[in-house]
């Protein structure tokens, strides 16, 4: 076990890591600030990793437009029969998006891994970069980076965040989790209260309580995207700045780009449901 994790890391270290290293690099090489540098590598990575973002919310609208369907069906014998057919027949995998969101992992650690490294200087960066690399930025561009400025806009990006980013981060947060909320899964009220009447078969239960259950869903997950905004920015308050950064980087490029993949994945689907 020990050989197989350290061959794993070995093989995270050449395809993610010193690949990230390289980027961040040739990043500096056109500006020198920590700061700028992470939020244009983050914004990078994740135009990379857009493809699988519009496949998990396309899969996402699609299991919400089956579940439409499902909800209509009273017996639940008849409800998973149902289901079984429906998923074969739209070649529907609610599992699919999964193994496409643990790729994003290894890139989110490696991130980790490489701030405080470039926090030391240039100097720490320079045994991973490649010969391409120091031939690009060196000869091909003639940038000498030499320097590494910790500050943006007057911001010690190594200092614990200030309450006003710490406010900023966790907005974004909220924000993007509503979004992805939404888009991901378009139910109405009336569609929660009559998932709620044919999924929980409460014994001499009244519509009333139906609709009790049905709020409970319908409003908690975004009482669960204000908690989880607030607790992230709990978290990030005790780590340097440099990662609220990030992280807010990676929110707000979320919040731009979720209503335009949100446009192309609803055709999507759309097409799809008539093809079938």
């Amino acid at each position: 076990l020990k050989l197989l994790w350290q061959v794993t890391i070995k093989i995270w270290d050449l395809i993610i890591y010193i690949p990230i290293i390289n980027l961040l690099y040739i990043i500096l090489a056109f500006t020198p600030n920590l700061g700028l540098a992470i939020i244009i590598l983050s914004i990078l990575i994740r135009l990379v990793l857009t493809p699988t973002s519009y496949h998990q919310l396309k899969t996402a609208k699609l299991g919400a437009h089956l579940q439409k369907q499902l909800n209509k069906i009273k017996k639940k014998h008849l409800r998973k029969k149902k289901q079984k057919e429906l998923y074969k027949k739209h070649k529907f995998n609610p599992l699919s998006s999964i193994g496409i969101l643990i790729l994003s992992i290894p890139i989110m650690i490696a991130l980790y891994r490489v701030v405080p490294l470039a926090q030391k200087g240039i100097g720490a960066l320079l045994p991973f970069i490649y010969p391409i690399t120091h031939t690009f930025v060196h000869k091909i561009l003639g940038a000498e980076p030499s320097t590494i400025y910790t500050t943006l806009f007057g911001v010690d990006l190594s200092a614990h965040p200030t309450m006003a980013i710490l406010i900023l981060l966790a907005f974004s947060a909220i924000l993007q989790t509503i979004l992805t909320i939404a888009y991901n899964n378009p139910q109405s009220y009336q569609d929660v209260f009559e998932q709620a009447k044919t999924q929980f078969k409460i014994p001499d239960a009244k519509d009333s309580d139906y609709h009790m259950l049905a709020k409970t869903l319908y409003y908690g997950k975004y009482l669960n995207a204000l908690i989880s905004g607030i607790f992230m920015a709990w978290i990030f308050k005790a780590l340097p700045t440099v990662f609220s950064v990030y992280i807010f980087t990676i929110n707000m490029f979320n919040v731009i780009t979720l209503p335009i993949l949100n446009i192309f994945a609803e055709k999507a689907v759309q097409k799809k449901l008539q093809e079938k």
